[in-house]
């Protein structure tokens, strides 16, 4: 093993994922006050055992192998909706992370997703494209894809068996909202686990519109460009909008909601769940429907009442929300179960404790030890 070779290439994994040397000696569990542990390694002045070298491979999401590789800046296009500003490769990292080991699941399992149609493709023109233009788009993606006037509550499930999604899940907490790519085996959409489930539902067809208008050249353009960025994401949520509360639908529930040409909150909120969507973007989705003014939205948002019920409905709706991103979970547990893969090996890939992987099996309907068998007829 090359010791200074070695050294170079984990200060540069360190100071690519923005990691201070005390944040590396904390994950190590090494004397954090003084970091002289990871100064040392650094310089090459250190032996670094193999379970180190483990674990910080671990720390920077990447594999082992790539400590004793040159750097690479060569990764797969990922979009953010709303991108962390500090630890933006890390998580990064972690997305590109589980995306490998989707596929290893898949291929150790040999279960991968049939690809029975291909998403359907729209060419985005950043200098012409409006609102009202990703509305239509919602519309005819909608449809195409048969969802119906509640599409969020389909349209996951739809995604990865029809086309062929991965759904992912991981604790993002507020640094960093949902992201999608291109992947080798192909589209995926990372989630983030801590946020409730209106607002993933909403970052799916966020994201699908990222999906349906890829192209890494012109996506390459915004990434070098705030303006042009923040344009595309006002027509991923305008998209977004549009496909989770279609039109027609909706007006035809407003018109039986309302009393003398008003809407009580409770209706309003009601009206939300039942589309799946935050109280905020029902609001907003109105007042561009032309239903309410942005004073009117702008007030309501901010009414102690108003929030006071959406906050009610909460628990409810957590009751009823689909689990998103559930099938690499059990993917990994088929894996344990058919001893495939090692106890530590599924904890790594659920990305928990050894300690604390029996409760997260049971908050996901699975558990740890399985040995009773039935036996099944042969007719």
């Amino acid at each position: 093993m090359n010791k200074l070779f070695i050294a170079k290439r984990i200060k540069e994994e360190r100071e690519r994922c923005n990691l201070r040397q005390d944040d590396v000696a904390k994950y190590m569990e090494w004397d954090s006050s003084k970091h002289s542990i990871v100064v040392e390694l650094e310089a090459g002045r250190r032996e670094l055992k193999a379970w180190e070298l483990y674990k910080l491979a671990q720390l920077f999401h990447m594999q082992i192998e790539d400590f004793f590789k040159e750097s690479t800046t060569i990764r797969p296009l990922i979009l953010w909706r709303n991108k962390p500003d500090v630890t933006a490769l890390l998580k990064e990292r972690q997305f590109i992370q589980r995306c490998e080991d989707y596929k290893f699941l898949e291929d150790l399992l040999g279960e991968k997703l049939p690809v029975k149609r291909n998403l359907p493709k729209h060419n985005l023109d950043i200098k012409t494209a409006t609102s009202d233009w990703a509305n239509e788009i919602a519309d005819v993606v909608r449809n195409e894809l048969n969802l119906g006037d509640f599409p969020a509550t389909t349209l996951p499930r739809i995604l990865e068996e029809n086309y062929g999604v991965r759904f992912m899940a991981l604790p993002l907490g507020n640094d960093g909202s949902a992201a999608c790519s291109i992947y080798d085996f192909g589209p995926a959409i990372l989630l983030n686990s801590d946020e409730v489930s209106w607002r993933q539902s909403f970052s799916v067809a966020h994201d699908l519109f990222h999906l349906i208008t890829w192209n890494e050249k012109v996506f390459k353009q915004f990434m070098n460009s705030p303006d042009l960025d923040k344009r595309n994401e006002q027509l991923a949520n305008a998209f977004a909008a549009g496909l989770l509360m279609p039109e027609n639908s909706l007006r035809q529930q407003i018109r039986r909601l309302c009393e003398d040409e008003k809407l009580k909150f409770s209706s309003l909120v009601a009206l939300a769940r039942e589309h799946r969507v935050s109280t905020s973007a029902l609001l907003y989705r109105l007042e561009y429907l032309g239903f309410l003014s942005k004073k009117v939205v702008e007030k309501t948002r901010k009414d102690k009442i108003f929030r006071s019920l959406d906050k009610q409905s909460f628990p409810k709706a957590h009751e009823n929300a689909t689990q998103i991103g559930d099938r690499f979970i059990r993917l990994a547990y088929l894996a344990y179960q058919f001893s495939k893969i090692s106890r530590s090996r599924l904890a790594r890939l659920l990305n928990v404790s050894l300690i604390t992987l029996e409760s997260h099996l049971n908050v996901n309907g699975f558990s740890e030890i399985d040995n009773e068998e039935i036996s099944l007829s042969h007719s």
